[in-house]
């Protein structure tokens, strides 16, 4: 059920029930799903949530879908029931069937040699250069 925290003065107002309705042999079952939309009724007396019953919403359900309606949903399933075998269902052509491959039993084969070290190359650090000399001395006089 969805609801809406508070509508009309009332707070968590059912406003969408979602439903099933099932068919069994005894054996297998199948359902039909669906949903419908409640129109709150300012004048109809109201329960609170936590107040509602299963007879009161499946009431609620039937008044919406009203009697033919139920009675296509349940027609629905048990013809979901009844065709249950006749679902078609997708084979590989048998020409194109490719065989599953041979399982061996043998353990797999364990070497004990320690993995190989493979010489890395020196790693050289680059070299420094030093800043040049900065004298404080006054700037030469140019001759005339």
């Amino acid at each position: 059920m969805e609801s809406y925290p508070q509508a009309e003065g009332q707070t968590d107002v059912v406003v969408k029930v979602n439903y099933s309705c099932a068919a069994t042999d005894g054996t297998y079952s199948a359902a039909v799903a669906g949903m419908v939309n409640l129109k709150l009724d300012p004048e109809a007396p109201y329960t609170p949530y936590a107040d509602l019953t299963e007879e009161q919403v499946v009431g609620w359900v039937k008044g919406v879908l009203g009697p033919e309606g139920v009675q296509e949903r349940q027609n629905a399933a048990e013809q979901t029931l009844a065709y249950r075998f006749y679902h078609p269902v997708t084979l590989p052509n048998p020409w194109s069937v490719v065989a599953p491959p041979e399982v061996v039993d043998a353990p797999p084969e364990v070497v004990d040699a320690p993995p190989e070290v493979v010489d890395a190359p020196e790693v050289v650090a680059p070299e420094v250069v030093a800043p040049p000399e900065v004298v404080d001395a006054p700037p030469e006089e140019i001759a005339e």
